[in-house]
């Protein structure tokens, strides 16, 4: 099954690729919390690194702001030399 996406230039085109969301509000917020586009968190849900998200509508999604936190405060001690 393959998606019509429309290039810069307004031309349609087929891909088996699965489109990111087109900027949905709710996502604006994690986006500014961890300084990403929204491609880049998109990606890191498709690769399973991040955590799941909640469809509100066809168009509109968002994650757990506590999950999304979570997820963060990972990344961040993971990155971190041990103090032990």
């Amino acid at each position: 099954m393959s998606n019509l996406i429309r290039n810069k230039h307004g031309e349609h085109y087929a891909t088996n690729r699965t489109p990111p969301p087109r900027n949905p509000a709710v996502a604006i917020s994690q986006k500014q919390r961890l300084g990403v586009s929204g491609s880049t968190i998109w990606n890191w849900y498709k690769n399973g690194t991040f955590p799941k998200l909640i469809k509100l509508s066809e168009n509109c999604i968002t994650w757990h702001a506590t999950d999304a936190e979570a997820w963060a405060q990972a990344r961040i001690a993971a990155s971190l030399p041990d103090h032990a």
